[in-house]
């Protein structure tokens, strides 16, 4: 071999190698690109909103209570300041889905067949029984829930009460954390997501003491129903109980409920709660008697959220048949 082709095969040689160097150096700096953009995206150790909550939650619960909870949100954050930061050791915590704690009651169960086990837990049990508010189970007897205190956050049953009512009671923590609810800016869509599903829950709440008239209530929460008025999520859920159980005596103040979270609507990530305010829009009119324009209203939250979940297809398919005869 020559002297020339000798120096050709060593540059080739050094070629691919330095080639190779630059390949793995790219594919370091590409990891190393990734892992802080990912992080710098999922690092929530400036965000308070799952501390406050717990916080909120496990601060209201008397000595030795039971409290079951629902969802990601609720399981994880309080299981975890509970499990982890073992906060609150006397309480003993239970997942309404029979998921993830090991003291499950049940698993796998129909929602009646959960309710029965659940109704026999309370019955024996002699500590203190509550549940986050939006557990979509809950205990009864002979088809009637037990009597609830409702705080907003969260319900107690009260077995010694007439069954199937609920007493409504002003909760300082919980108005407090509504409170910051409303102020804070969610850093990412999870948060923006989680504060939305809370503020409806506390909507809903607010909707029952309106629609109490209990006068005390009113005024000693005016300024919360004020803070409301910042919220597309809570002004919905307030809409949501007055149409469902208000007359005729509230519909000018819910149509004016309903126009200010119009304006609010971009807070709404998800489409199904975007959906939402057109359906309540449309049972409005529908109980004012304007069946063309809550048609138009259904129609709208049809094709924003086409689910079968959506009950502005079965709002649209009464209307029609009211048209056509």
């Amino acid at each position: 071999m020559s002297t020339s082709e000798a120096r050709l095969q060593k540059r080739r040689k050094m070629n691919r190698i330095y080639a190779q160097i630059m390949v793995a150096l790219f594919g370091a700096a590409m990891v190393a690109w990734s892992v802080h953009k990912d992080w710098r995206i999922n690092n929530r150790s400036d965000s308070d909103f799952a501390k406050q909550y717990a916080d909120m939650v496990l601060d209201t619960l008397p000595e030795g209570a039971v409290l079951f909870v629902f969802g990601d949100f609720g399981t994880s954050s309080i299981g975890y300041y509970h499990h982890i930061e073992k906060r609150r050791p006397d309480v003993a915590l239970y997942s309404i889905q029979g998921l993830l704690f090991r003291n499950r009651l049940y698993s796998r169960l129909s929602k009646e067949k959960r309710e029965v086990i659940l109704t026999q837990f309370v019955d024996s049990t002699k500590r203190a029984v509550f549940f986050t508010s939006d557990c979509n189970i809950r205990p009864h007897r002979k088809g009637l829930y037990y009597h609830r205190r409702h705080m907003g956050f969260l319900f107690e049953v009260v077995k010694d009460r007439k069954p199937g009512t609920i007493e409504l009671t002003q909760h300082r923590r919980g108005e407090e954390y509504f409170t910051y609810l409303v102020q804070m800016q969610p850093i990412d869509s999870w948060e923006c997501v989680e504060r939305n599903a809370r503020l409806f829950l506390y909507g809903q709440y607010l909707g029952l003491i309106y629609f109490s008239g209990d006068p005390g209530l009113l005024t000693s929460m005016q300024e919360l129903f004020q803070l409301a008025q910042r919220s597309y999520t809570c002004l919905v859920g307030i809409a949501d109980v007055l149409i469902k159980h208000g007359n005729s005596s509230h519909w000018e103040q819910v149509s004016a409920w309903l126009d200010k979270a119009d304006t609010l609507k971009n807070q709404a990530l998800q489409k199904k709660m975007l959906a939402k305010l057109y359906y309540l829009k449309g049972s409005l009119l529908q109980k004012q008697g304007n069946r063309a324009s809550a048609v138009a209203n259904f129609k709208r939250s049809w094709d924003i959220y086409p689910h079968p979940n959506n009950k502005a297809l079965e709002g649209l398919e009464t209307l029609q048949k009211h048209l056509t005869r």
